[in-house]
């Protein structure tokens, strides 16, 4: 199966040749459609493909199987890379842990436990 993925011919949708014509016209020019269209390409057994192979004694053969979709908002257009924007969520997480860290130090429900070395021979000694 793995030697008969590749000879699959790519798409040459109508969605493909607009995006082309479009990225050649203007670079930045916003338009009404999806940033990018995926299309996702397998080669699957179906249950039945699989049932007659058995009945016939041959090997089964794969039907290629294609899942599409739109993409309407593209993370790095105008804007810094995917790792800026998972160090700012990253960041304002810290934040958040700190502040509920400095809640619980002030209140005076919250009970710290003593500080625990690293090693328990220091801690049992």
């Amino acid at each position: 199966m793995s030697r008969t993925a590749h000879h699959i011919p790519p798409a040459r949708t109508r969605f493909a040749v607009q995006r082309r014509e479009q990225r050649d016209a203007l670079a930045w020019h916003p338009y009404g459609g999806p940033w990018r269209r995926v299309d996702l390409r397998s080669l699957r057994y179906s249950a039945a493909e699989l049932r007659t192979a058995a009945k016939e004694g041959r090997r089964p053969q794969p039907r290629e199987v294609r899942r599409a979709f739109d993409s309407w908002r593209y993370c790095c257009a105008f804007a810094g890379s995917l790792s800026e924007a998972a160090h700012l969520a990253e960041r304002a997480a810290r934040a958040r842990a700190r502040a509920a860290c400095r809640a619980a130090l002030h209140d005076p429900d919250t009970v710290i436990e003593p500080y625990r070395p690293r090693y328990g021979v220091h801690w049992e000694a």
